[in-house]
């Protein structure tokens, strides 16, 4: 990855979370043992972050170390979408994995909270806030995947190839897998690229199931949207080759007011590719609920204030 203010903002954030502001932690529910990190003080809002496809709760630590400062922040790996954990029965529909979610928020008791994902995991948020806006302070959804019901041949065949090259069967899959996720890819040695292929070649038949089983569950989805709370937004980059404006047809005539977020020279990944942006977009969303204030400066420094109630 070619070194810029934006990728120095990035890892210095990320790797100033392993200093203790970002904890590791444990738990254990009654179907799962769970791993997740957690930051903050459990006084404030709580803010629960959920990853997408073949990533981790790893991917939001430069976002938890900013948001720490006034929100008790907490990532957990999901199963299914954590590649190698498997949820309990071995399916991986959008109903299934937002009950293992549920699971998760139950054994910690967090009561209402704000909810944040990202991908396939914005799509598990999306069904989880429709069948529990009760929990809901406030949903926002990164890059979510959605099949346009209007026009599906489109979205449907970007969703085979990256099924593709999730398989790693062919040379430079994962290179090519970059291309397609990021505006800009990140330059990644040779050497790497081959161990991450071969890394994933291993777990080649889990992935191929959790992508059968949320591509069939599409339709779901999009009945799902139409149940958001009101306090939703969506955010979504420029360049992501999965969206189109017929994608959120259901959103727009809704009678929810949802509202929309766009980042220019992004793809698929905003909180990789565009973390300063994203950051100051989330942060602002929540500001609308909170007295806080955030301001990324051209730094990398977050300047924080307190507005007047």
């Amino acid at each position: 990855m070619a070194v810029n203010a934006r990728n120095i903002y990035l890892f210095a954030n990320h790797a100033r979370s392993f200093l203790g502001a970002v904890k590791f932690r444990e738990l254990h529910s009654e179907n799962y043992h769970w791993q997740y990190l957690e930051a903050g003080d459990i006084s404030k809002p709580t803010v629960l972050l959920v990853h997408g496809f073949g990533e981790s709760k790893a991917v939001w630590r430069s976002l938890m170390l900013s948001l720490s400062r006034n929100y008790y922040v907490l990532a957990p790996d999901l199963p299914g979408l954590k590649s190698g954990i498997a949820t309990q029965d071995g399916r991986y529909d959008f109903p299934r994995l937002a009950a293992c979610l549920n699971e998760f928020v139950c054994a910690l008791d967090l009561g209402r909270f704000h909810l944040l994902g990202h991908s396939l995991g914005a799509n598990v948020a999306a069904v989880f806030a429709a069948r529990y806006q009760q929990r809901m302070l406030s949903l926002v959804l990164i890059s979510l995947l959605a099949i346009d019901h209007l026009n599906p041949s489109s979205q449907i065949a970007r969703f085979s190839d990256f099924q593709d090259l999730i398989r790693c069967e062919r040379e430079n899959a994962l290179q090519a897998l970059l291309q397609m996720l990021f505006y800009q890819p990140p330059a990644i040695p040779s050497a790497v690229l081959r161990y991450e292929e071969r890394k994933m070649s291993s777990l080649r038949g889990f992935h191929q199931q959790v992508l059968a089983d949320v591509r069939l569950n599409m339709l779901f989805l999009l009945q799902s949207l139409q149940y958001l709370p009101s306090q939703t937004m969506l955010v979504t980059g420029e360049d992501d080759v999965f969206q189109s404006d017929d994608n959120w047809s259901v959103l727009r005539q809704s009678p929810q007011k949802v509202q929309f977020r766009s980042i220019p020279r992004c793809g698929h990944m905003p909180l990789l590719e565009r973390p300063r942006e994203l950051l100051q977009i989330y942060s602002n969303y929540l500001n609308s609920f909170h007295q806080y204030s955030f301001d990324t400066s051209s730094n990398g420094k977050e300047t924080i204030s307190v507005e007047p109630q």
